[in-house]
């Protein structure tokens, strides 16, 4: 399972994630039930310490089948509980063209089209105007507003895509979208290139030169996660959509991102959204390109030069980020199950340990009547559980290691707080150990024994 070739399908990242866990999960109860067979045959000898731990591995023995189904309850907490964890998502922190974000650091959206687009000196021009008319009752503040954007702006670099409004197919939408937002690509984009892709439908050095492809169905690009989840759909699959005039329209996914800014759009060339929209005037989706050290400034500036156009601006890094908290509150609650799972079985074993004493009174007596003192009897029982306690935890925690290796472990991952976790869940099943034997502090065992 280790093995298998690298992929970003999920099929085959589950088949790895629940083969290799499930096979070591497996293998460690089997190994775990070898040991409690070899452990019931040991002789106990010594004295102090050393062989109370003795005595406690042969009593854990006593019962294989319920001390197997204890370490099985907890290994299985355990395991859902680390494992889920590398699925985790955050904006990648590689920033670059081939990324989520495509080395964008700024998406704009507004309510009004643009006509002329926002690309070039003109549109610098633009938001200036806009800057100075926001700014009409006070021309002292419009002339410094306009000379500090002048220069935060001057090497800024925007893409100016068309868009015809619908509904939002990203998983921040609870429907399923009937008509999808539709994104223009314009020929200085595809050109450019960039952003991180899932898969193609053909191999190109450039994969947004599909958009151009003069197939029969129009190539589209669309995130992965909403193709498969929300439009349930797939790769070289066909999508309909109706153009301006009501007439259904094929489109073919020729291209799928992996974690970008465009999980609510699907994206055509500008040519063939033209076609179906031609209504559409204008721009109202910018990808802004700019320096990060000016990002508020530049942030500022689009708020102000475009409010009259209604801008909302955002951040690509939020975005992506927005988007994969979706993903990880689901990952949040398969956690909280596995911890209510890992409670009771931590309870589990405080109910067998109490079962175990009270089956056991006559042999604990015995204990006594040979010398054995308080603190010693307690101290065997409380061995004999804490060593199951581990041993769960510690193969639910081995087996999760082993199934994550073949994942691409994400920045998000928080290693400290699930070895914080487990640490704190195995200091309370001790607590709860500690508590359920503090009851037998003062019972007579001998008495016990006398009356069996």
């Amino acid at each position: 399972m280790l093995f298998l070739p690298s992929s970003q399908d999920h099929e085959l990242k589950a088949l790895k994630f629940f083969g290799a866990g499930g096979l070591v999960l497996t293998s460690g109860l089997f190994f775990l039930g070898a040991f409690l067979r070899y452990v019931h045959k040991i002789m106990v000898f010594g004295n102090g310490l050393d062989g109370l731990t003795r005595l406690a591995l042969r009593n854990m023995a006593r019962n294989k089948t319920r001390s197997l189904l204890t370490a099985g309850l907890l290994s299985s907490a355990a395991f859902l509980i680390i494992a889920v964890e590398p699925f985790r998502k955050e904006a990648d922190s590689n920033t670059g063209e081939n990324s989520g974000t495509g080395c964008f650091s700024i998406v704009v959206e507004t309510n009004i089209p643009v006509l002329s687009g926002l690309d070039g000196p003109s549109g610098i021009e633009t938001i200036l105007d806009g800057v100075q008319k926001s700014n009409r009752g006070n021309p002292q503040r419009a002339r410094q507003q306009v000379d500090r954007f002048k220069n935060v702006l001057k090497d800024v670099k925007v893409f100016s895509l068309r868009f015809n409004p619908g509904d939002d197919a990203s998983c921040l939408n609870l429907f399923a979208p009937s008509k999808p937002r539709i994104l223009g690509v314009p020929n200085s984009l595809q050109q450019r290139g960039g952003f991180l892709f899932s898969a193609t439908s053909e191999a190109k050095e450039n994969p947004w030169n599909l958009l151009d492809s003069s197939n029969t169905l129009v190539n589209a690009f669309v995130e992965k996660n909403t193709v498969e989840w929300m439009i349930h759909s797939g790769l070289g699959k066909d999508y309909k959509i109706q153009d301006a005039s009501g007439k259904d329209e094929l489109l073919k996914f020729a291209g799928l991102f992996q974690g970008s800014v465009f999980q609510s759009e699907i994206l055509i060339g500008e040519s063939q959204f033209l076609k179906f929209y031609p209504q559409q005037q204008g721009y109202q989706y910018f990808l802004i390109d700019a320096d990060s050290k000016d990002l508020s400034e530049i942030e500022e500036a689009f708020k102000i030069g475009l409010s009259d156009y209604g801008a909302k601006v955002s951040k690509t890094k939020d975005l992506v980020e927005r988007f994969a908290s979706v993903e990880n509150a689901y990952l949040s609650m398969f956690q909280g199950l596995g911890t209510i799972g890992l409670l009771i079985g931590t309870m589990g074993v405080a109910a067998v340990l109490a079962r175990s004493v009270w089956e056991r009174r006559a042999e604990l007596g015995l204990l006594s009547a040979l010398g054995f003192t308080q603190v010693d009897v307690v101290l065997v029982m409380l061995l004999e559980h804490a060593l199951l306690l581990f041993l769960g935890l510690g193969i639910g925690t081995l087996a999760a290691l082993v199934s994550v290796l073949p994942l691409e472990h994400s920045t998000a991952t928080r290693w400290g707080v699930l070895a914080l976790l487990q640490g704190g869940m195995f200091f309370f099943g001790l607590m709860v150990c500690v508590a359920s034997l503090w009851s037998i502090r003062t019972s007579n065992f001998v008495a016990a024994m006398r009356k069996d």
